[in-house]
């Protein structure tokens, strides 16, 4: 643990560092003959207990069917995991391609087959229910919403995408309607991302710039889903073919979408537009951001975003390995930082996730496949989640309510140290049962200095427990 001094009311006290440190802590499948998988898709799942980050391998298994590894992150730990194959395993059917999961739920597609596997969610494990077999030619895209599934197939015949939606039904999940786009055209690719905001399904076209190099993305009412759908205004500033609308994400009152191929700089540098819901309910652009160097084939705007915070990279073999990151005042967007990562290591990070200052890029390298974990904000145990996201994890870890971890409240020196004896041990944790729940100034078990002896002093002397450093 890195500390740093820092003051806390009027006491002085260790805090850690806040640097923008990328950890490579988790690590993805590979083939079965060591060559590394080809990561793509992937999702982030939260829960008031603990985060779940599903993370698909295309390309790995014995004959690249794919795997779809399971993390689950836990204070102080991001390397529990759990792999599922597909029930049907394909040579190379490209199970992982995309993952949707929710509270009971993991939906997986089988890209090449056209198929999507629902998984049951239990304390074991995941137990697969059903296969929901397409007349698709390449699902790929997954939002889940209630008891309704949208799933995009914006490679059908022609190309100009389609939209399947399906119900929960006494016999499993079922197609009731298909949505198709409201202007069809020859390789439009309709469908080729999908989020839910509030209560709009939008849905992207527009990667092949065969039909229309600057794309569109509609806006459809959960409650009818018509034939009538908004439209989310078009870009302002884009530049050349920008294939906007290649991707979007989505959280709160926030929508980003990408713009692949966006030349505000240079050729196939890209893009993230950024737009905000007004208080009458309108969309509006209130940021584009480029790669930080602008250079060409950055392929940028892959990116996600969650409670004011959002990330942004690219998506090129070529391109340098950065993470911008982006946040919001108020209804102000602004990029803050960039974040460099490890050389080499980052490509197609398409499954980038941001949750409580953390986040999470699964990528591809020619060394491996692995998901960089990074803190963009407070890490006083210097583990690569932010503070913040381990007390979601574990709200336990903060009973004073100040928002940082008990355990890194410490005062200068080794102050659980009480008798001087160089270690932490039984006989300093008897003198503090011993006092405990005692206020006052300068009381000999108060070792995070607030004035009271309670279960911050005791997660501190927990934490530092044997020999003082």
């Amino acid at each position: 643990m890195k500390l740093v001094p820092c003051i806390a009311g009027l006491s002085l006290t260790f805090c850690a560092s806040a640097q923008l440190v990328p950890q490579d802590a988790l690590a993805l499948p590979t083939r079965s003959n060591g060559a590394p998988a080809n990561s793509n898709g992937g999702d982030l799942h939260v829960e008031s207990s603990r985060v779940v980050l599903a993370v698909g391998s295309i390309d790995a298994g014995v004959n690249g069917e794919g795997t779809v590894r399971v993390f689950t992150i836990r204070p102080g730990s991001v390397a529990s995991w759990k792999d599922i194959h597909s029930p049907m395993p394909t040579a190379n059917g490209q199970f992982g391609w995309n993952i949707e999961i929710t509270d009971q739920e993991m939906f997986i597609s089988e890209r090449s087959t056209g198929k999507v596997h629902v998984f049951e969610r239990t304390n074991t494990g995941p137990i697969h229910t059903q296969t929901i077999a397409l007349n698709a030619f390449m699902p790929s895209s997954l939002v889940a919403h209630g008891d309704r599934l949208f799933i995009g197939d914006p490679f059908d015949s022609n190309y100009p995408g389609r939209v399947h939606v399906l119900e929960r039904l006494s016999s499993g999940w079922s197609v009731t309607r298909v949505i198709e786009p409201p202007f069809p055209a020859s390789q439009q690719n309709f469908g080729a991302s999908l989020r839910v905001i509030g209560n709009q399904l939008a849905i992207a076209e527009g990667v092949s710039p065969v039909s229309s190099c600057t794309g569109r993305v509609w806006l459809y009412d959960l409650n009818d889903l018509g034939a009538n759908p908004a439209q989310l205004p078009a870009p302002i500033g884009a530049s050349g073919c920008s294939l906007f609308g290649t991707g979007i994400f989505a959280d709160g009152s926030t929508l980003i979408v990408r713009a692949r191929d966006d030349s505000g700089a240079s050729s196939q540098a890209g893009a993230a537009f950024f737009y905000e819901r007004t208080s009458s309910g309108a969309w509006q652009q209130a940021l584009k951001l480029g790669p930080p160097n602008n250079e060409s084939n950055w392929e940028w705007g892959v990116s996600s975003v969650r409670d004011g915070v959002a990330i942004v990279s690219g998506d090129r073999h070529d391109a340098p390995r950065i993470l911008q990151v982006a946040r919001r005042t108020g209804s102000m967007w602004a990029s803050q930082e960039t974040v460099a990562l490890p050389l080499g290591s980052i490509n197609r990070p398409w499954g980038n996730q941001v949750v409580d200052g953390t986040a999470f890029l699964p990528y591809f390298s020619p060394d491996g496949s692995a998901v960089a974990v990074v803190a963009l904000d407070a890490d006083c145990d210097s583990d690569g989640l932010s503070d913040a996201l381990e007390l979601r994890l574990d709200p336990s870890q903060d009973c004073n309510g100040d928002g940082t971890p008990d355990a890194c409240e410490a005062q200068a020196g080794c102050p659980t140290d009480l008798d001087g004896d160089g270690t932490t041990d039984g006989k300093d944790l008897g003198v503090l049962v011993s006092t405990w729940e005692s206020t006052g100034p300068s009381l000999e078990a108060d070792v995070n200095g607030d004035g009271n002896v309670d279960c911050v002093d005791l997660a501190v002397m927990l934490a530092a427990w044997g020999a003082c450093d």
